[in-house]
């Protein structure tokens, strides 16, 4: 997530996303944490790219995809490993 060390984590650690939804605007939030820490994403630190009152630790939605989207599978990528799409895919 950007501020992880080259460690590994420790046996049993949990990566939690929680997904916030502000009742004022209407903006999608993710905060990320690894055992009750919560981590900073990187992308998120950028003024416009988190929750002006919750810090930069509160990602807006499309700065956390934006973050991973290096890392998330593609539609091709899943059909080169996988072969097909199975038929109740959305």
């Amino acid at each position: 997530m950007g501020n992880l060390s080259e460690e590994w984590v420790p046996f049993a650690s949990m990566l939690t996303f929680e997904l916030f939804k502000d009742r004022n605007d209407g903006g999608r939030y993710v905060r990320v944490k690894l055992n009750d820490r919560v981590l900073q994403v990187p992308t998120c630190e950028i003024p416009g790219k988190h929750h002006a009152k919750m810090g930069s630790t509160m990602c807006t939605f499309d700065a956390f995809m934006e973050h991973v989207k290096p890392v998330l599978a593609t539609a091709d990528d899943y059909k080169n490993e996988c072969g097909k799409f199975p038929e109740n895919f959305k």
